[in-house]
């Protein structure tokens, strides 16, 4: 149950009103609140105009952790299940309202902004100027997207470097990103020598540089340098070539062991055929929870590393759920040839996140029995385009089997089950308000 107190509630419109109505009665006027502590990640069924009322001081302090170290798979099958509940409009819906929570929240934060804090972070920054000091400030609070464009183009490449670790810590636009990035090539002198600490503080601004400027950074020096490099920040494909190379001047990828692999994390996504092919299967294999989720990545690199970990499972003489279970995102990148040589029990390990990836040739060469086979969640996260590659056996045994199990929820009794805990939180919160 550690995870589900993190999850939002996967609730339709009128449910989410129910709530609401529950949390305003509760909790009285907006206005009057003093925290937000007692309704956390409910909060989102608010509408605007309410969340606008809830004092700045308060909303400031609004917190909702999604991150949840050991229960992504569980998350994203709980994400399938209510996307198929409630339908994908709705599910935006529900993530789109989150996302208008936590700007709320952000912005109240930097209204919030005391001066005395404001001076002992300018005293630490040393910083050139007051106005690059109250640009840092804002940037301690909600990162470079914290700041208007143009204030980050007004502000000194001296003030830039003295924050770089907050500018970049969050997800910025892309063209944020290119001004931060701008002004670090400038302060730099264009030759862009990079220290360690600098390398591990640039975070999202790295989308702002070109792959020539990226071919210019100076080589990494250590592990740390490439794991920071290596976290997913939807850089380009050319992006991701020219750190591949930089990693490759750093060392060999034939000698990168299994803890630099996964360091090396999103990076392995600009390495060529050639290269994966390259990488020690043994350092493919530990490196797994962290490669088996890559996103966009080339299928010429991803089919190698399924192919590759395939291959070593095989040596074991049965493939296993728990293997297709460790293969994650990487499982619907196999080769068909090896698709069709998974045993349907194993197909009990495949993970939301493992049917997503699977390819429309991958698909193809399912066979009933794997269909028939396939976890309820993992049938439910199916978009219709995988769909529109069976042909009407396949339709048949898939609605004849994982989507007809008497023994899993129907959907109304799914969207109840979240109801329910979102209105025992609610009742949590009453009993909290009963003992002040």
């Amino acid at each position: 149950m550690a995870a589900m107190k993190h999850m939002k509630p996967c609730l339709d419109s009128s449910q989410r009103d129910a709530i609401k109505g529950m949390l305003l009665d509760i909790k009285g006027d907006a206005s009057k609140w003093t925290t937000t502590d007692d309704v956390s990640c409910l909060l989102d069924t608010l509408p605007e105009g309410t969340l606008n009322q809830i004092p700045t001081e308060v909303m400031a302090q609004w917190s909702c952790d999604r991150n949840i170290q050991g229960y992504e798979d569980y998350v994203a099958n709980r994400e399938a299940q209510c996307k198929y509940d409630i339908g994908e409009k709705e599910f935006k819906n529900v993530n789109d309202n989150m996302k208008m929570v936590e700007m709320k929240a952000l912005q109240a934060a930097l209204k919030n902004l005391d001066t005395s804090s404001s001076q002992m972070r300018r005293r630490k920054r040393q910083a050139t100027s007051e106005s690059g000091a109250a640009m840092c400030d804002k940037a301690a609070i909600g990162g470079g997207n914290s700041l208007e464009t143009n204030e980050i183009k007004n502000m000194a490449s001296e003030d830039v470097m003295s924050c770089l670790a907050d500018l970049g810590q969050a997800e910025i636009t892309q063209e944020k990103a290119k001004a931060l990035a701008e002004k670090v090539y400038m302060a730099k002198s264009q030759n862009l020598d990079l220290t360690s600490d600098e390398i591990q503080s640039l975070g999202y601004i790295l989308r702002g540089f070109t792959a020539d400027q990226i071919m210019n950074f100076s080589v990494p020096t250590t592990s740390s340098d490439i794991a920071a490099l290596g976290i997913e920040r939807d850089l380009t494909q050319e992006q991701l070539t020219a750190l591949a190379k930089k990693v490759n001047e750093w060392k060999a990828v034939e000698n990168l062991s299994s803890d630099e692999l996964k360091n090396v994390n999103k990076i392995v996504c600009g390495f060529s055929a050639a290269e994966v092919e390259k990488l020690k299967t043994d350092s493919i294999m530990k490196a797994l929870p962290t490669l088996r989720d890559l996103d966009d990545c080339s299928s010429n690199v991803t089919m190698k590393l399924a192919n590759k970990a395939f291959m070593k499972y095989n040596e074991t003489g049965k493939i296993t759920d728990a293997m297709v279970a460790e293969l994650g995102g990487l499982v619907g990148n196999l080769a068909p040839e090896y698709i069709n040589k998974i045993p349907s029990d194993a197909m009990a390990g495949l993970t939301v996140k493992g049917m997503e990836s699977f390819t429309p040739d991958a698909i193809k060469s399912m066979n009933i029995d794997q269909i028939k086979a396939l976890p309820v969640a993992a049938a439910k996260a199916l978009t219709s385009n995988q769909q529109s590659h069976f042909n009407e056996d396949m339709k048949e045994a898939l609605k004849n089997g994982p989507l007809k199990d008497p023994n899993v929820e129907t959907k109304d009794s799914g969207a109840n089950s979240f109801i329910g805990s979102a209105v025992l939180c609610a009742f949590g919160v009453s009993a909290a308000l009963q003992l002040l």
